[in-house]
């Protein structure tokens, strides 16, 4: 693992900004708060895309932010390990979208928001989301063909399940967490394997028989 050169971040050290040096498996300094990313042709991670194999945190991460695109389309990466950054709030939209050896990504409790498109085209399976996620963002987990297993920890503070959230995966079962009170009905578009929804047996909301969800009063569907 190499630790990456000072002049990789900002002034102050707080944003990563270009990873200069072709490491394969690299150390983010704890200082760093945001790591970079505007596009998907100017991110911190653009010119190492195609041999960055994995990334690690000093002790006692500050990371705060992973902006969008951040890890778009890092080609060897094949692992993600998120916990340690316990800071960490916002995931962007497409930060590891086009990950294409990407099977694994463990978030952190702490994390509150899931960008559009987060792990698009990746090898994922199964995700667990944190209690702490209260929005998701229309295809937030879109367009992940693989993607079979979404769990949610339990005490989840996701209040709703929008629009193409879970566009083109290949669920068979899903179930909906305890404090869900809305659900857009195009939230599985392009799902053709999905079979069953399961309403978490403490949402105070939402019914479900298995195939429709319903609220309490079976008034709406």
């Amino acid at each position: 693992m190499s630790k990456l050169d000072d002049n990789d971040y900002s002034t102050d050290g707080l944003t990563l900004f270009s990873v200069s040096k072709r490491y394969t498996n690299v150390i983010i300094s704890s200082k760093c708060e945001t790591i970079f990313g505007e596009s998907s042709s100017d991110y911190a991670f653009n010119h190492v895309n195609d041999i960055l194999e994995s990334f690690s945190f000093e002790d006692n991460p500050n990371l705060a932010n992973i902006n969008k695109f951040s890890f778009y389309n890092c080609i060897q990466l094949r692992s993600v390990n998120l916990s340690p950054c316990t800071k960490l709030k916002t995931i962007g939209d497409s930060a590891f979208q086009d990950c294409s050896s990407l099977e694994t990504i463990i978030l952190p409790e702490g994390l509150t928001t899931i960008g559009s498109f987060m792990i698009s085209q990746t090898k994922i399976s199964s995700i667990n989301i944190p209690s702490t996620v209260t929005t998701i963002i229309n295809f937030g987990l879109g367009r992940t063909p693989y993607l079979r297993t979404v769990t949610f920890t339990k005490g989840s503070q996701l209040k709703s399940i929008t629009g193409n959230n879970f566009f083109y995966t290949n669920m068979k079962t899903f179930t909906v967490p305890e404090n869900v009170d809305f659900f857009d009905g195009m939230a599985f578009s392009w799902s053709y394997t999905l079979e069953t929804i399961i309403v978490d047996p403490d949402n105070p909301y939402l019914f479900s028989d298995g195939k429709a969800l319903y609220n309490k009063n079976l008034t709406k569907i």
